[in-house]
């Protein structure tokens, strides 16, 4: 199936969002052409096999450490390799799904907002942002980017957490989120964190990451 379409921007965006839904994933010939290895049982099962017990070990992994960030999973999954997590225990404002990948997407680590997979394209619908507190989270790359990546998370809500103690609004603990140095030894900081972590001059101050590889929970389309 091959096809151009022609027509005013807005509808090519919605045509060109719908379409990333649907036809997704290997084509029709490579499906075809796979058939073929499917004659070796054996080789199927042991491929299978291998298969599930490295995501096992995958997911047994992020779910262990997710937890001891009080981020929890409702139902750990049996057949794909993305957790649905629960960010609803983090200090504000990382319990929103947005400003947690905000703050995330600073320390190079990627994840998918709950409210992405909410049902209203273009935020048309009215009334309740539904998944705000929810994260989708992929363990699809090798464990040492998992590692990477939640040793990375980890240091965000342990900065954000300092200064969410000391009483700091949500702009404040989103600045400590932000930061790549580690905000826990700073006395000062934590003692003044309401005035000093939001005034623009603190926030101006905060250095970004080096540009090494990205730590990828999830490739975003």
């Amino acid at each position: 199936r091959v096809c151009w379409i022609v027509g005013p921007k807005a509808l090519i965006s919605t045509i060109t969002a719908a379409g990333s839904f649907t036809d997704g994933g290997a084509n029709y010939l490579l499906q075809k052409e796979a058939i073929s290895l499917l004659a070796d049982v054996d080789w199927v099962r042991a491929d299978i096999k291998a298969l599930q017990d490295e995501y096992r070990a995958k997911r047994d992994f992020i779910v262990s450490e997710l937890a001891r960030m009080d981020i929890h999973v409702d139902g750990p999954p049996e057949g794909t390799f993305y957790l649905w997590a629960d960010i609803s225990r983090l200090p504000a404002p990382l319990n929103d799904s947005e400003q947690f990948f905000e703050a995330a997407l600073r320390h190079k680590v990627i994840t998918v907002g709950g409210t992405w997979f909410d049902v209203n394209p273009g935020g048309r619908r009215r009334g309740p942002r539904h998944f705000v507190d929810r994260l989708r989270i992929s363990f699809g790359p090798h464990m040492d980017e998992l590692r990477l990546a939640l040793s990375r998370i980890e240091k965000m809500i342990a900065n954000a957490r300092v200064i969410a103690s000391a009483g700091g609004s949500p702009g404040a603990v989103f600045a400590a989120a932000i930061t790549v140095d580690d905000v826990s030894d700073k006395v000062l900081l934590e003692k003044h964190a309401a005035s000093i972590a939001t005034s623009a001059a603190f926030a101006a101050s905060l250095s970004m990451p080096p540009s090494d590889s990205l730590a990828e929970m999830e490739m975003l389309d």
